[in-house]
């Protein structure tokens, strides 16, 4: 009976809850570049090495460039040799040990539930040669990269 109900578990198609946020990397520093950073957290506290790198912050520059570069994550990034402060939208994770701080910033997560798919498409055609996001023409691979898919189809090579 345990094996059965083990075996049919399987086929439960999960779908878990809608993140209401993301987090994006606003600012890495190591070495020496983040040993100002951790003088004033030293001295004054978390709240003004937040305020202090708040200053990295470009707004939406910030958010586009973390999503072409995969720094949005589901919770502020964080390992366990860390220690983390929030303050606001804003959560320094610091390590005195390895001589880093990353200073990210908290935004709304789109809801797919409401997201239309044109807006996929129109960005698809605003950046040519660019990841195409969730959307895939009809009976393109999942598995096949991006740019040699283009270029099969440059070169007249798809079915």
């Amino acid at each position: 009976m345990l094996d059965r109900a083990l075996n049919r578990s399987g086929r439960i198609a999960w779908q878990p809850e809608h993140a209401p946020h993301r987090w994006v990397s606003v600012v890495f520093l190591q070495g020496e570049e983040a040993d100002p950073v951790m003088e004033i957290i030293d001295r004054q506290g978390t709240d003004a090495a937040i305020a202090y790198l708040a200053g990295w912050d470009q707004g939406d520059d910030t958010i586009s460039d973390a999503m072409e570069n995969g720094y949005v994550y589901d919770t502020a990034p964080q390992t366990p040799a860390d220690r983390l402060a929030t303050s606001g939208d804003y959560a320094l994770t610091y390590s005195p040990d390895l001589n880093y701080v990353c200073l990210s910033r908290r935004i709304d997560a789109p809801n797919p539930d409401l997201d239309a798919p044109a807006s996929i498409t129109e960005t698809t055609h605003q950046r040519p040669g660019r990841h195409r996001g969730t959307a895939r023409s009809e009976g393109a691979s999942w598995f096949l990269p991006d740019a040699i898919a283009e270029v099969a189809e440059n070169r007249g090579l798809t079915r």
